[in-house]
């Protein structure tokens, strides 16, 4: 039988146990995942606007050129 620092989980119809630690673990991991996600979507963001930006005045500068 399990301890008192066990959970019991059902994953696919499958019962599965867990101990406490491990699912403190995974909760912290699982948090420290969120805030890193939310740091690579705001890298990625600030990427993209620095793309358009650029390919704006490459546009842009072409077609000053272009009429010149």
């Amino acid at each position: 039988f399990p301890s008192h620092d066990t959970q019991a989980y059902y994953i696919n119809k499958e019962l599965v146990m867990v101990n406490n630690d491990t699912d403190s673990r995974l909760s912290t991991h699982e948090e420290v995942c969120a805030i890193r996600y939310e740091q690579i979507n705001a890298r990625l963001k600030r990427l993209e606007q620095i793309l358009l930006g650029t390919a704006g005045f490459v546009i842009v500068f072409l077609l000053t050129q272009l009429s010149k």
